[in-house]
């Protein structure tokens, strides 16, 4: 049979492998016209492929969904798809009704077939896969796919009958994967350096179950672990691509179930759950370090105890937020319709998610990188259920084998670490199914910077050390950026000497921000010239030149490099902050977090209460984000501190609650401790304010911002003199950026404070102007001059304050400063009234 014309609307065309079933479609289906290929859902590993089509046909006209694929192996005696979507239709009525599409076709050419099925309700002009929803869309729609699935699909569900042992169970999801000859017992021997039926292994300095020796009964396990399971129907093959989530609309029936081929009858539930979580994990992360992985399985873990140096990234926290959406609708459903058996239930899902991982490590077309993560997930999930049930396991093993992505490695530095770090693979771009400026789930990864070789300027090889060490130094006062991840100087000294360009930095390195520089020495004087660069466009972000002289050669190496890290944690945090505030429809958690802070730093009533808004809605979205709390924390405190709010009191308590839920969720965030901080001291718990100050500055020691509360905290717990140190390194640290004119008006306050007048009021004049500091520049300005007896002019400057702020009395400022001491705050109260402020 010939091809006929090419039926494309796009630049998608036929599948080539499917070419012969093109002419028995339009003939049987009785074709008018071209067949337009919308978009391509998603490749199965076999081949297949599901496209959305505009067709004209007998029957039906419009977008339909179009399969193509292989039919099952006869000697499988395996139903066609055509016959299990049927089954998956009548399975439950309502729910088949609502989310499950109607075949309208089925053409089927040796050994190939072609389905047309289509859409119920609205059609696929207002539907998604879920994959490449927005944030807000695909977290609503997996509440209701997660529920949806056992209260409605499953509304009939049965006990199976009798007791199982758990391998009876993962015999019953795996089939033949389990095949001592099969394709999963040779990945372990032949690419993970593991027998199978070794008991256990260790990864990442921890030790984990072997999943495949336990499944196939290695290890004798007692008969107390028989459990009652239930069993009902079972999509078989639940990712992102097989859910589509309309986008418009407000129907009860917002997702649909595509592709019914792995469908099963009598099948034990909660497979499609960890199906779908481990689809979305590697769809999402397959290219994670192994450290990384590490810390997100942990994460995971019911005895999650935070213990990994690494943590999540700011970004896994979305992603770990929509598996835990799928594990709470789950476990809901079971207390709800299964109470009495909770303890079987549950380990009936874990062992699911086990089944789930061996599953993937079994499948063909997956790179060994996945395979092994898929695997590592079962081993986890497995030990959870080992110690859930008091089940007594071997803890030693060889080293499981982690691969990595094909491209070079590239190690992120911590400067704090004891081992060497694991290598990370650079982001890989997938093909995305909708337009860009829908955000997926989740967010992008950290920033990362890459510090190259600074260039020699003086020539030979006798000042080669000092600029190496001063490229050196720079790189680990940045890995002190809790925010940052930063590549690793094995990686960017390789580059030394060579001409590459910003562009294949970001390529081979994954880096988004490059730093380089130059250094020219004397023999009496050192000039270094730094430029931090944003690899996505080559636009140089921040430059400076810093010339000192030449004494002790450490020291200025580590002077250099802080003042360069503290700029570029600015530069940075700026840049991203505009790229969130630049972006439109819908955004990330990260991107609405980096927008809220965006309208904080602008210090006007308008921009607080924007970002509270943004803010509450993101902890409304995934309340475990600490960034958010500590954002909502944030707001809350700029309103007292402005005072803009008529309740200050609970504005307070708000700010701490949501500070300490903060550090709770992630307590190795410099912010959230700085904010917790800044909540302590307002509440007048000032040794617990100063010490969670001291962890801030400890857990990011280029952070202006953490130096600055730590002065802030001592003045308001007695120690105006303790508080000069952090300030000026707060000022040192970054002479520019919206909270310039705060720090200057906080070393003035310090100076008022200890009778340097002088001092004062060259300080708070730097800190006259600007929204940053309200009114209360020219206040501090007013008593300073009150204490020089120079009354006039402080009752001039009192009254222009005033004019900036009419409603600010004396009561205002003492609620505002109501946290300091009592003697302190007399003071300044005193010199005010003698400035003329209103009671």
């Amino acid at each position: 049979m010939t091809q006929t014309a090419m039926p494309i609307a796009t630049d998608i065309p036929w599948p080539e492998a499917y070419a012969d079933l093109l002419p028995l479609i339009r003939d049987e289906w009785q074709v008018e016209g071209e067949i337009y290929i919308r978009q391509e859902l998603g490749a199965g590993k076999s081949g297949a492929k599901v496209l959305i089509v505009d067709i004209t046909c007998a029957g039906f006209s419009g977008l339909a969904i179009l399969k193509l694929d292989r039919l099952p192996d006869p000697s499988a005696d395996e139903a066609p798809e055509p016959e299990r979507h049927r089954q998956s239709l009548e399975s439950a009525l309502d729910f088949g009704a609502k989310h499950i599409p109607k075949i309208v076709h089925t053409t089927a050419h040796e050994g190939r077939i072609a389905v047309l099925s289509t859409v119920v309700a609205r059609g696929l002009e207002y539907a998604l896969p879920w994959f490449a929803c927005g944030y807000r869309d695909g977290l609503s729609a997996l509440h209701s796919l997660a529920r949806g699935l056992l209260d409605d699909w499953n509304a009939d569900y049965a006990l199976a009958p009798g007791m199982h042992m758990p391998q009876e169970l993962l015999s019953a999801w795996l089939g033949e994967r389990l095949d001592p000859n099969g394709r999963l017992h040779g990945f372990l021997k032949e690419r993970c350096g593991l027998q199978p039926d070794e008991p256990s292994l260790s990864f990442e300095g921890h030790w984990y179950p072997n999943p495949l020796a336990f499944a196939n009964g290695a290890i004798a396990l007692p008969s107390r672990l028989r459990l009652r399971a239930i069993e009902g129907h079972v999509h078989g093959d639940l990712h992102g691509n097989n859910v589509l989530v309309r986008s418009h609309g407000q129907e009860e029936a917002n997702y649909f179930l595509i592709d019914m081929a792995h469908y099963q009858d009598r099948q034990y539930l909660f497979f499609d759950h960890a199906y779908f979580e481990l689809a979305y994990l590697l769809e999402r992360r397959e290219f994670a370090s192994a450290a990384q992985w590490d810390a997100m399985l942990d994460h995971l873990s019911l005895f999650h105890h935070m213990s990994h140096s690494l943590g999540l990234w700011q970004d896994d926290v979305g992603l770990m937020e929509a598996l835990h959406v799928i594990r709470r609708e789950a476990m809901s459903w079971v207390e709800r319709n299964e109470g009495q058996r909770l303890s079987f239930l549950e380990s009936q899902y874990i062992l699911a998610r086990v089944a789930v991982g061996l599953n993937f490590a079994n499948k063909r077309g997956m790179s060994d990188q996945a395979r092994s993560r898929a695997l590592l997930y079962a081993a986890s999930n497995l030990k959870d259920y080992l110690k859930l049930n008091s089940v007594d396991w071997p803890k030693h093993g060889p080293a499981l084998q982690v691969f990595e992505a094909d491209a070079p490695p590239i190690v992120v530095h911590h400067a704090s670490d004891d081992i060497p770090p694991s290598p990370i693979a650079p982001p890989v771009e997938k093909d995305r199914l909708m337009d860009q400026n829908l955000t997926q789930l989740p967010m992008p990864q950290k920033p990362v910077v890459a510090v190259l070789p600074f260039e020699n300027l003086s020539g030979g090889a006798d000042h080669g050390p000092l600029v190496d060490g001063i490229t050196q130094e720079i790189i680990t006062e940045l890995s002190k950026v809790d925010w940052l991840a930063v590549v690793s100087p094995s990686s960017t000294f390789a580059l030394k000497g060579q001409q590459v360009s910003v562009e294949e930095i970001a390529q081979r390195m994954g880096a988004n921000y490059v730093v380089e520089g130059s250094v020219r020495a004397s023999a009496e004087r050192l000039r270094v010239t730094a430029h931090l660069i944003d690899t996505s466009n080559g636009h140089h972000l921040w430059a400076d030149r810093l010339e000192r002289k030449i004494e002790d050669v450490f020291d200025l190496q580590l002077e250099i490099a802080e003042a360069v890290a503290a700029n570029i944690d600015w530069e940075v945090k700026f840049d991203v902050r505009e790229r969130a505030r630049l972006k439109r429809g819908e955004v990330s958690v990260w991107d609405r977090f980096q927008k809220a802070m965006w309208h904080l730093i602008k210090f006007t009533d308008e921009d607080t209460n924007t970002a509270k808004d943004l803010l509450a809605k993101t902890v409304e979205l995934v309340p475990g984000y600490a960034l958010a709390h500590a954002g909502v924390a944030f707001a809350e405190l700029r309103k007292v501190t402005f005072a803009e709010t008529d309740d200050p009191e609970s504005a307070k308590r708000r700010a701490l609650e949501h500070a300490e839920r903060a550090v709770l969720l992630d307590e190795h965030n410099s912010f959230s401790r700085a904010i917790l901080a800044r909540a302590l001291s307002s509440l007048g718990q000032h040794d617990r304010a100063v010490t969670e100050a001291e962890v801030a500055v400890a857990l990011n020691p280029s952070s202006a911002n953490a130096y600055l509360i730590l002065g802030v905290a001592m003045i308001a717990a007695g120690d105006p003199g303790g508080a000069i140190a952090p300030i000026e390194t707060a000022i040192r640290l970054t002479s520019t950026g919206p909270y310039t004119k705060v720090k200057w008006l906080a070393k003035a306050f310090c100076l008022y404070l200890l009778d340097d007048l002088s001092g004062a009021e060259a300080a708070a004049r730097s800190a006259l102007d600007g929204r940053a500091v309200g009114p209360f520049g020219r206040l501090i300005l007013a008593a300073v001059l009150v204490r020089q007896e120079r009354i006039e002019e402080a009752r001039q400057t009192a009254a222009e304050s005033l004019k900036i702020r009419p409603d600010v009395t004396l009561t205002k400022v003492g609620e505002v400063l109501g946290h300091l001491s009592a003697d302190s705050r007399e003071r300044f109260l005193g010199d005010l009234r003698q400035a003329g402020l209103p009671e």
